[in-house]
């Protein structure tokens, strides 16, 4: 088993981790945000 590859590859899933919990953030951040704005006047469904 070639340990630089796999070292290359728990890499790359640890950035690609990384950017997709920053952009979920990301994500409840604004929602958050626009449903404070809006003060809860659109139905949760």
């Amino acid at each position: 088993m070639d340990v630089d590859k796999t070292q290359e590859n728990y890499r790359v899933q640890g950035s690609m981790a990384k950017s997709i919990n920053f952009f979920i953030s990301t994500l409840q951040n604004s929602h958050q945000h626009s449903v404070k704005e809006n003060n809860g006047s659109f139905p949760h469904g």
